[in-house]
């Protein structure tokens, strides 16, 4: 008889990636533990043990996306300009989504987190708001602070889902005239008379 899996982070990790990437392709509802199981060469009673529960596989799911997805905002460079610096993390927003569609479609689509994990999230899957603060504290942006933030996310979101989604074909320069239009309607001096 074969020895057991031993029930560690490896096979955690690994139980995680399968769902990820089953859920990606079919949602929530094609998540079956025991194929989920069977797929990592464990048993359910394993998926139960390292998770709880079949809701708590998908928050852990959903919390290491959004923790994957956060580091690489989080690596987005910072520059001088801070319009720039908020074109650095637009880049950064759509290349992940683009190098890693599976992890985007189960971030933003696919999962709806518990009421658990979204209250400890709120204020940390927004970082653009300290990016938007500094470019108002430096001038470049005005007008009230949620609403320059929703705007900026909406457009990288929309353009950025749209073509993960294959509605349209993304191009870099499309996706830069279209975050710059979006900053310039926030300047000082938008909507002034010449």
């Amino acid at each position: 008889m074969p020895r057991p899996r031993p029930h560690n982070d490896h096979l955690r990790e690994q139980l995680l990636g399968i769902a990820t990437d089953t859920i990606a392709r079919t949602g929530t509802e094609g998540l079956s533990l025991r194929t989920l199981a069977a797929d990592a060469g464990t048993s359910t009673s394993a998926v139960y043990q390292l998770f709880g529960s079949r809701a708590a596989l998908l928050d852990a799911v959903y919390l290491r996306v959004l923790e994957e997805f956060n580091r690489a905002q989080s690596e987005a460079p910072m520059r001088d300009d801070p319009l720039e610096d908020l074109l650095e993390l637009a880049r950064a927003y759509r290349r992940w989504a683009l190098e890693n569609r599976n992890q985007f479609l189960v971030l933003v689509e696919r999962i709806t987190p518990s009421q658990e994990v979204v209250a400890g999230v709120v204020g940390h899957a927004v970082p653009v708001e300290g990016r938007v603060r500094r470019a108002m504290d430096k001038g470049a942006l005005s007008g009230p602070l949620e609403q320059v933030v929703l705007s900026l996310w909406a457009t990288v979101h929309g353009y950025t889902a749209l073509e993960v989604a294959g509605v349209i074909t993304g191009s870099d320069d499309d996706f830069e005239a279209i975050a710059r239009a979006t900053q310039r309607g926030w300047s000082p001096d938008a909507g002034k008379q010449t």
